[in-house]
């Protein structure tokens, strides 16, 4: 399965809190077996201000899923042109 996707499809989220959810994939890696996908597993970091006068952030990013957790999306696949007669 993860030789059939790639940086850039668009897949389903099968599992987990984020079921049902569509996203395109941010990151792949296929060594652990892990994506990226856009708006899934999104985790707040808080950082502590590093300068003198400088306010601390929120930083939400979203963390890798694991690529069994999702499938191929075909609702925003590019359109295959039939052949007319």
């Amino acid at each position: 399965m993860s030789s059939s996707l790639r940086t850039g499809d668009s897949v389903v989220v099968r599992t987990g809190d984020d079921k049902g959810t569509v996203g395109k994939i941010l990151k792949l890696n296929k060594k652990k077996g892990q994506i990226v996908v856009e708006g899934v597993n999104v985790r707040t970091k808080h950082v502590k201000p590093r300068k003198e006068g400088e306010s601390g952030q929120l930083l939400k990013q979203e963390m890798p899923i694991h690529i069994s957790n999702v499938k191929f999306s075909e609702e925003a696949a590019p359109a295959v042109a039939e052949p007319s007669e």
